[in-house]
Order: C-alpha cells, then structure tokens, then sequence
C-alpha cells in the first residue's frame, strides 16, 4: 500500500540561487528576513547581487577568510610570450600561418573530416518551407 502523497510546499529555500532557470525567475523572490539583503530586493535573483549587512553592529559568524588553494606541488604555469595583435583589417594586421599540408598533424586530419562530416549531415538535413 502507497503511502498518502504530501501535499507540495507553497515556498522553499534554495542555497544555491545560480541554479535558477530562466522559467523560474518570475516566481523566484528574496528572502528579506535575513541579515544580509539584496541592495535592489524587487531585482530579480540573478547575476551578481550586492548585499547590505541589515546588522553591522553584531559579530559576522557565518563569513570566513577565503585562502588561495594549494597548489600540490605543482608548478605555476609560465605566462604566455609577448604578442602584438591588430584585428582583421587594420592596417597592422598579419594574417595567421596556415600549416603545409606536409605539416599537418593527424589531429588536424581528424578535424578537417569531423568538419566535412558535420558540413554533409547539414545538407543532409530536410529543408523546411
């Protein structure tokens, strides 16, 4: 025998308000009865979202120091070499060096014909009038 169904709660709390969808943002609202509030509340809860401390005067429990992570013993990686560049078109502009077809690489094989497939899939596809 099934145990009785529980009626659906009318609100709920969420920890994590990034995993809001687009359909669920006109539903979703702030918790105002909290010490740390949105500073535009009737704002939707989305993106970045500044907080004011309702209480500054009391003791700030809940925040902790945030420390870079360890690394492992792994190395830093180098920074990237110097480089100019000027978009297409400026007057700058150095086109980039397309590889010989000696110089190609089995990766670049594969690309191309991942490409060729994808291109003949397309046209494969009926048209619609």
């Amino acid at each position: 025998k099934k145990p009785p169904r529980q009626p659906e709660p009318l609100s709920f709390r969420i920890s994590n308000p990034s995993q809001i969808t687009r359909k669920q943002l006109s539903v979703c609202a702030f918790d105002l009865k909290q010490r740390y509030k949105p500073i535009r509340p009737n704002g939707k809860p989305r993106g970045v979202i500044m907080l004011s401390d309702s209480t500054p005067e009391e003791l700030e429990e809940d925040l902790v120091v945030v420390r870079t992570p360890y690394l492992d013993g792994e190395e830093e990686a180098e920074p990237p070499e110097p480089f100019e560049w000027a978009p297409p078109g400026h007057a700058e502009y150095v086109a980039p060096e397309v590889p010989k077809e000696s110089d190609k690489t089995d990766e670049d094989v594969a690309k191309k014909d991942d490409k060729k497939d994808d291109e003949e899939m397309e046209d494969a596809k009926p048209s619609v009038e």
